[in-house]
């Protein structure tokens, strides 16, 4: 059983190392067990390639939720990105592109290890090296990979970042029962049922704790606002308390139910347009037939 108690300070003893988070310094959007992420990266040929630490490195892995080493903690506050189970944080002391991304010991004074989590953009921006940010080069290394330090741009997709709580699964969205009818947003206002891509436009989290569907493309959740027959659904800018961004999965029907509008569900207008709406809940309706499997 573990034990909480009183015992002489020792700065070696890591049963006395705290890490005091507050979730309104990490995002207004996300409620966290102990404010642990995952970052993924937007795009990649390879499955949900992200963020990991690798000794005194960092590297990209790829894989779903259960990539060892890929959890982290953002304090908006010190700028640091710390390695979860660590007292290692993101370094970069080469201030030019290219530059080297590693692993140090945390230490809030040194700035080679300051970065800000640019929210409107989702780039990791390096807060001394002004005009620098995380980039993810995932053509280098023969495939597998490299991180590293580059100007900052706009639409350079190597630099974009999901932030995803650790209680989120990374999934895939798709019809039990028809072929070809993965969830994938087309645009921000519509979501379709279409052939399996196996890349990151059909890529999703699931987050039974906030009950939100994450797109991985757009950064985005899953959003009903029309609590009617054929109710339109799309995605929108993942708030906390948008109830219209809240849903149940019934695993064992293999239906999504919508938290707030009781009585509809996931479903699509039809098995050929594969328009995504709502309808009325009906476990025997193959439209509404629509799995959460983990990646």
């Amino acid at each position: 059983n573990n034990k909480l108690q009183l015992y002489g300070c020792s700065p070696s003893n890591p049963n006395q190392q705290w890490g005091v988070m507050d979730p309104a310094d990490i995002s207004d959007s996300w409620s966290y067990s102990d404010g642990s992420v995952r970052f993924y990266t937007m795009e990649s040929s390879k499955a949900f390639a992200q963020l990991v630490r690798n000794g005194d490195d960092i590297a990209v892995g790829y894989g779903g939720s259960n990539v060892a080493n890929s959890e982290w903690f953002y304090d908006s506050n010190t700028h640091l990105v710390k390695a979860k189970g660590t007292d290692k944080c993101l370094d970069a002391y080469q201030a030019w592109a290219g530059g080297i991304v590693h692993m140090w010991s945390c230490n809030a004074n040194e700035v080679n290890q300051r970065w800000n989590l640019d929210a409107a953009t989702n780039q990791l921006k390096h807060v001394t090296h002004s005009g620098l940010c995380l980039d993810a080069d995932l053509s280098a290394n023969n495939g597998a990979g490299k991180l590293q330090l580059w100007g900052c741009h706009m639409n350079n997709n190597n630099q974009v970042w999901r932030v995803i709580p650790m209680s989120a699964m990374a999934a895939t969205v798709h019809s039990s029962n028809v072929n070809n009818a993965y969830l994938q947003p087309t645009t921000q206002d519509t979501v379709v049922g279409a052939a399996s891509t196996g890349k990151w436009d059909q890529h999703w989290f699931w987050d039974a704790n906030s009950n939100h569907l994450i797109s991985k493309l757009n950064g985005q959740c899953l959003d009903a606002y029309e609590a009617q027959q054929g109710g339109r659904v799309h995605t929108y800018a993942c708030i906390a308390s948008e109830g219209n961004q809240k849903w149940n999965y019934d695993a064992t029907n293999q239906i999504i139910k919508h938290a707030k509008h009781s009585g509809f569900c996931l479903a699509f207008d039809n098995l050929n347009n594969k328009l995504l709406q709502l309808k009325s809940c009906n476990v025997g309706d193959n439209t509404q037939r629509i799995k959460i499997a983990a990646a």
